[in-house]
């Protein structure tokens, strides 16, 4: 029956969506060199792919020390640590709040919520790893993962309305510079918590979330599409 269903739905698209035909004529060297240009000609582009690049990396700094913490400290099984990194799944209901921010004109506020929230849960973290609290690392988790979802919507959601021609390059941009930044944050967590413990690891995720506060807060209102 599964079966049966995935293949009826190439067919049921093909019937329900609209037709379309790209305005092609670009070579691949061509494309290339644009999304350069597209980077360094768009602001709103480089702003939105470096917030949500460091953000991120925070996302990341978490996932790889938490499991570090929890084996170290609360003596969790790998299987108890995949359990409670089911947690996290719940940070993606941020997504549909998000997009009504968006919707109703509040991009700039909901920007703003998401930094502020990833600097203030990961000092949450930082106290719940010494004070031993599994709900307020959860609590943590959750919140830390709404973040990300937050900002990834709403960035999206202004490098997609920048240029309607130029959507396919624009996001390859942006994710391309999201990940590189992104995987920092592993290395940073290993090295943080190594030399520094938990603590160390949750001011640097926080001192993250103040970086991009600090650059955000230098956005000319009016100067971008947020």
């Amino acid at each position: 029956i599964s079966a049966a269903a995935m293949l009826a739905v190439p067919g049921l698209l093909r019937i329900a969506l609209p037709q379309r035909q790209p305005q092609g004529g670009m070579r691949y060297g061509e494309i290339i060199g644009s999304m350069w240009r597209l980077l360094v000609t768009t602001p709103a582009l480089q702003r939105r792919a470096f917030y949500q690049g460091v953000i991120f990396a925070g996302f990341n700094l978490f996932w790889t020390g938490i499991p570090l913490l929890l084996s170290d400290k609360f003596g969790y099984s790998q299987r108890q640590i995949a359990l409670f990194a089911l947690a996290g799944a719940a940070g993606a209901l941020a997504a549909p709040v998000a997009g009504r921010l968006a919707d109703r004109g509040h991009t700039r506020r909901g920007t703003a919520i998401a930094m502020t929230m990833l600097t203030l849960w990961f000092l949450v973290a930082g106290w719940a790893g010494t004070a031993i609290s599994i709900a307020a690392l959860i609590l943590s988790a959750i919140f830390i993962d709404s973040a990300v979802q937050t900002n990834q919507i709403l960035s999206q959601r202004i490098i997609f309305s920048l240029n309607d021609a130029a959507r396919g390059r624009l996001n390859a941009v942006y994710m391309t510079i999201v990940f590189l930044l992104g995987c920092s944050g592993s290395a940073i967590a290993a090295a943080s918590y190594f030399y520094g413990g938990w603590w160390a690891t949750c001011l640097a995720g926080a001192a993250m979330g103040l970086i991009v506060l600090s650059v955000f807060a230098t956005e000319r209102t009016g100067k971008s599409p947020v």
